[in-house]
């Protein structure tokens, strides 16, 4: 899988003359300036921010138990059974 990742010299050289066609021999030269001068704006805003801010912490959150509300005391009369002998 990682031999896909990495460009054969033959296809650096393919990348590189879409490029010079594309932007021109006149502007190449000004394009790796910018992106040079990015990385190191990048680096060095990285190193001036001091300690890397620390990852973030999952706080676990337990569930407080629910009481169940208590029954309604039984006042009503039962029916009396048919099948009941007296």
């Amino acid at each position: 899988m990682l031999a896909l990742l990495i460009p054969y010299p033959l296809e650096l050289l393919v990348i590189f003359l879409v490029l010079l066609v594309v932007f021109g021999s006149s502007r190449i030269p000004a394009l790796m300036r910018a992106l040079g001068s990015s990385i190191n704006e990048f680096k060095k805003g990285m190193h001036e921010s001091g300690t890397p801010p620390a990852p973030p912490t999952a706080e676990r959150v337990v569930p407080t138990p629910v009481a169940a509300p208590p029954e309604a005391p039984d006042t009503a009369k039962a029916p009396p059974d048919q099948n009941q002998v007296r």
